[in-house]
């Protein structure tokens, strides 16, 4: 059986002008199984920013799998280009002990579905691109709603900047030989090894449509969108010492002193929101993926732990 579906075309100038028509087209539902599984893997871009540090590129890898009950996915990332976050420009003199090194992390998390309820939706479906116009249609076919239980592990290093917060508590001689107690107040900067267990809950719609249409041949929509909210709980950490320039004064010459930072207090609990869209193509896998969250780590203000990321997915796959 064919049905008529109104062919609607979007333009979009470089004036961000708005323009729409209409055309009809007839088509034939040939599949609509919103319940498939997949399996795909491939590269990933990532593009972050918090109180500390801004990564302009991250590169890696990521494995996934998605069935009816569950979404697995691996992932890793190497920071290329980040830079340091320090007050007013100032650069940190504080470093740690151990030579720098790119930023490193590695991720898994995994959802179980514990609703799934198929029901009839309208299914946007793309037929045709010219240019910077764009052919859709809209189709009546079966979509999965699912709310499910995420529970997830991340696990890296991270080169961090306390800015000019006052972290470390030092004794030392003045120049009348009277004991000081006093606050680092200088930019520290330090390796921060972290394992943050993920914990929370999405709602997730899949999408699994194949249309055959009397002037675009065959099309689909495959798709994954996702909504997520994550508590992060810090699990384990650790932060490396650094060494602490004490200037001259009164004849004696300035010398470095080992300072540990490891025994500072730690914030151990953060939280994460984000919105993931993912498309399964003919030969090339589309994804993305944008987080906004305060993570756990070393006690300090709650803008200094704020972070902003968005991430993209560049995968091969199929459908099982």
């Amino acid at each position: 059986m064919k049905n008529l579906i109104v062919l609607v075309t979007l333009f979009l100038s470089v004036f961000n002008a708005r323009g729409q028509k209409s055309d009809t087209t007839f088509y034939s539902l040939k599949a609509n199984n919103p319940n498939y599984s997949y399996f795909g893997g491939g590269l990933n871009y990532d593009l972050s920013f918090n109180g500390y540090n801004f990564t302009l590129a991250a590169f890696g890898g990521n494995i996934r799998y998605l069935s009816d009950k569950l979404d697995l996915k691996l992932k890793s990332r190497y920071h290329v280009a980040e830079r340091l976050i320090t007050v007013s420009g100032i650069t940190p003199i504080h470093e740690s002990i151990y030579k720098p090194t790119n930023s490193v992390d590695y991720s898994f998390i995994g959802s179980y579905f514990f609703v799934n309820n198929t029901n009839k939706n309208n299914v946007i479906i793309t037929l045709k691109k010219v240019g910077n116009t764009t052919y859709v249609s809209e189709v009546e076919a079966k979509t999965s709603f699912r709310w499910g239980v995420d529970l997830g592990l991340m696990s890296g290093s991270t080169f961090f900047s306390f800015g000019n917060e006052e972290v470390i508590n030092k004794d030392f001689i003045d120049a009348n030989g009277n004991a000081v107690s006093t606050d680092i107040t200088l930019p520290i900067t330090s390796y921060f090894d972290f394992t943050t267990i993920k914990i929370g809950i999405n709602k997730t719609e899949v999408e699994g449509v194949t249309i055959e249409t009397d002037k675009y041949g065959v099309k689909k929509e495959y798709s994954i969108n996702k909504k997520y909210a994550h508590l992060l709980v810090l699990a384990n950490s650790s932060i490396d010492d650094i060494y602490f320039k004490n200037e001259a004064y009164n004849g004696v010459p300035e010398y470095y002193e080992l300072i540990e930072l490891n025994g500072m207090d730690r914030s151990i609990i953060g939280m994460a929101v984000g919105y993931e869209y993912y498309v399964i193509g003919d030969k090339i896998d589309f994804g993305w993926t944008a987080e906004l969250g305060v993570m756990p780590g070393p006690k300090t203000k709650i803008a200094k732990r704020s972070y902003l990321k968005f991430s993209i997915d560049f995968n091969i796959g199929k459908t099982l």
